[in-house]
């Protein structure tokens, strides 16, 4: 059942706006013996994305403040084809301290005792996390995104108001949607049950019709941000099922054709989470690096370079960016599903999507 989240607007809106000088650190609670007060480990090992947005993220906003603080650590950043297989692979040998999932990762990590409970008592910026952004008692999402439509405005004559407008005929050969293996997939199939009066838990066909409906219309899938603008480029498609800060900073960085929409059934929101991981050799930094991904500064940064909404309360998002953010202004359109529903039928949604679209 959608679930609305007209509930975390309430709880949004008490939290402080004030603003706070970037330079006022946030002292980290208390931590190991070091060998000065320069370092608070040797070294801190973080499983997180490697591409370019990312790390200029880590680069601006999240190392400058940590580095001032612990000159003599060392934070180290590791990459893999498949997190919860390089975790598991690590389960009895830990060497990653902290790990970026996204929300279906997330859960099978806590499944599989990969990921430590999260002690709020040594991350004093939790206290400024929206609640929309709380996995208790694990670590809260580092953002915020939706999953919509974007187009090219040159190349479509009647723009896509809604995820059941993809069926129109007049786009036929005309749409993207992303490959399975990408979390707005899952999303977008979830929406198409939900949104057909199916069930994500017993009743998938009224998904899988309204997916067939639109498979001629359907040109192709693409596997991430850099394959869809390479489309764009090529001039191959004009609609596409894309994350919601994807597509503004594809059409603020060079596609200024490209239009983002709120489908009108609702936006599904997605999470992506940061926890420190069980058997962590470096526990105090990690949960200083992770006090950092949550700070109003951190946050600013997901907001200016990742495109996401922030999931520190007291940054605020300029209007300009209310119709695609994730924000307080917004919340009310924000839809949630069940992932544990989720994770249960993905492999059976997969084989449905695949026969349909290959991939």
């Amino acid at each position: 059942m959608k679930k609305y989240l007209h509930m975390f607007l309430a709880v949004v809106l008490i939290f402080s706006l004030t603003a706070c000088d970037r330079q006022a650190k946030t002292p980290v609670a208390s931590t190991t013996p070091a060998d000065s007060e320069n370092k608070i480990e040797d070294t801190v090992i973080i499983g997180g994305w490697h591409t370019q947005p990312w790390d200029k993220f880590n680069s601006d906003y999240i190392l400058p403040d940590l580095e001032e603080q612990y000159p003599d650590t060392k934070w180290v950043f590791d990459s893999a084809d498949s997190y919860i297989a390089k975790l598991e692979a690590m389960k009895n040998n830990m060497q990653w301290d902290v790990v970026y999932l996204t929300e279906p990762m997330t859960i099978k990590a806590i499944q599989a005792g990969l990921i430590d409970e999260y002690d709020t008592s040594k991350v004093p910026n939790y206290s400024q996390v929206v609640e929309v952004a709380k996995m208790e008692p694990y670590g809260p999402a580092i953002l915020l995104g939706y999953c919509g439509i974007a187009y090219d405005k040159t190349k479509v004559k009647t723009p896509p108001t809604s995820f059941a407008d993809l069926a129109n005929p007049e786009y036929k050969d005309l749409i993207a949607l992303p490959t399975y293996n990408n979390t707005s997939a899952v999303l977008f199939m979830a929406a198409c049950i939900e949104n057909n009066g199916g069930d994500l838990a017993t009743n998938p066909e009224p998904g899988y019709e309204f997916l067939r409906s639109i498979k001629d219309n359907v040109r192709t899938t693409y596997n991430g941000d850099a394959a869809m603008l390479s489309l764009l480029e090529r001039d191959e498609v004009g609609i596409c099922v894309w994350w919601s800060g994807s597509a503004v900073k594809a059409r603020d960085h060079g596609y200024p054709n490209i239009v983002y929409v709120e489908p009108a059934e609702g936006s599904p929101v997605v999470r992506t989470f940061a926890n420190k991981t069980k058997g962590s050799p470096h526990p105090e930094g990690a949960y200083a690096f992770l006090n950092q991904l949550i700070s109003k500064n951190g946050q600013t940064g997901m907001m200016e370079i990742g495109g996401y909404g922030p999931t520190n309360s007291t940054v605020e998002v300029p209007q300009d960016k209310w119709s695609y953010m994730p924000c307080e202004a917004n919340l009310d359109k924000a839809v949630a599903f069940d992932w544990s529903d989720i994770i249960e039928n993905t492999d059976k949604w997969s084989e449905e999507w695949i026969k349909l679209f290959g991939q």
